[in-house]
């Protein structure tokens, strides 16, 4: 395999298409200007947002070696091309790298092309790197390539996070049958094997049924497998899952909510009390609720919590302001604005904004419910609620 390096993602908006990158030696130097073929935020070598873009591909700047790296694109094209050479006032820079997500939220692009030795497209316009006839990486699907159904080449070993979300027009991917990293079932695309312990990588987003049961083989769920799988309505466990359960058709993993089923018609929720954390995304796309209560075991909203629920107009927190993780929690709501309410019990604990929106302190009353509680496998709905409350 030739000698390409896929950067990993570090602490970066997942759902904000600006990505940028800072060196990470000392003694790299990172060019930043304004020419007249790139547009950049800079005009100085700062180092610290190194963003220009050249038909419509975005790019950070290294010396010694002079290296380009792609950290994003623009959406107004329906083809990007990723050349090798990247000339800028009279100095080529060979691009070497490319941002792990750089290219994951690009709904325009339904092709990419390449002349770069180091990466290569299929008659899809799926980007790889490595070789036709090596191992190779899956970089990006086209997020708008029309094409109902993609089979997984057996010579690919890896695929990057986000290389399917958002490809609204995939009903199934399937994997050659002599693939020995990826797997496919009734086409939802997982690493492993069916028959051992495998990581459910991307659910197709233009399946059209309407509820999900995770395989008990599943022991890890990649991020965004599930955005914008708006016919979905209901997930659904094994009771000999030890890694999931499911409660009121939202899916969970211990105390972390791991999805909502977008499709859901109704409009407002409850996260189940003894909920720690929501998982990235975990609520995005949910365009039909206009409402939900987050009970004070929440300690941290992950990126993109509920980004792009845009009838959300309340949310409702019983405790202390969680943590926010990442950028976006609450971004592209409804006009006007979602209100947060919270208990003037926790006044203190809050300001008069939260994110940018309004907070609204409420009188308290008692949250709980036994509808509220976290699924137990094994045990019934009132086993589980003490349980929940005795032991949690």
């Amino acid at each position: 395999m030739s000698n390409i390096k896929i950067r990993p993602l570090k602490d970066r908006p997942v759902f904000n298409n600006l990505l940028l990158n800072k060196a990470s030696a000392a003694d790299t130097k990172v060019f930043s200007t304004s020419v007249n073929s790139a547009t950049g935020n800079d005009s100085n070598t700062s180092g610290q947002n190194n963003n220009i873009t050249i038909n419509h591909v975005r790019y950070n700047f290294y010396t010694n070696p002079n290296v380009a790296t792609v950290v994003g694109i623009d959406d107004s094209e329906t083809t990007v091309n990723i050349p090798e050479i990247v000339p800028i006032n009279s100095i080529d820079y060979t691009v070497t790298i490319i941002e792990n997500r750089a290219l994951a939220f690009c709904e325009k692009i339904t092709k990419f092309t390449t002349n770069n030795p180091k990466f290569y497209t299929d008659e899809r316009g799926v980007l790889f790197s490595g070789t036709l006839s090596g191992p190779a990486t899956l970089i990006q699907y086209p997020i708008g390539n029309p094409e109902t159904s993609y089979t997984i080449p057996s010579n690919v070993i890896s695929i990057e996070q986000l290389a399917f979300a958002l490809c609204i027009s995939l009903v199934k991917i399937t994997v050659t049958g002599n693939s020995n990293f990826y797997t496919d079932d009734r086409g939802v695309l997982f690493s492993g094997t069916l028959s051992g312990p495998s990581t459910l990588i991307q659910y197709p987003i233009g399946n059209q049924a309407t509820t999900y049961t995770i395989p008990n083989n599943v022991v890890s769920i990649g991020y965004a497998a599930f955005a914008r799988c708006t016919s979905l309505i209901q997930f659904t466990v094994n009771n000999n899952s030890t890694f999931y359960t499911d409660n009121r058709g939202a899916l969970f993993s211990r105390t972390t909510l791991i999805q909502y089923p977008i499709g859901n018609a109704t409009t407002s929720y409850t996260i189940p009390n003894n909920v720690t954390s929501t998982r990235l995304g975990a609520f995005t796309y949910c365009t039909s609720l206009a409402s939900v209560t987050i009970p004070d075991s929440i300690t941290s909203l992950g990126e993109g919590a509920f980004y792009n629920c845009t009838s959300l107009a309340t949310y409702k927190f019983i405790g202390k302001p969680p943590a926010l993780i990442g950028h976006d929690a609450f971004a592209k709501g409804p006009i006007p604005p979602a209100i947060v309410n919270y208990y003037t019990s926790y006044a203190s604990d809050w300001n008069s904004k939260f994110e940018g929106l309004k907070t609204v302190g409420l009188s308290p009353t008692t949250p709980d419910s036994p509808t509220n509680v976290v699924a137990i496998p094994g045990l019934s709905q009132a086993c589980a609620y003490i349980l929940n409350k005795v032991l949690l």
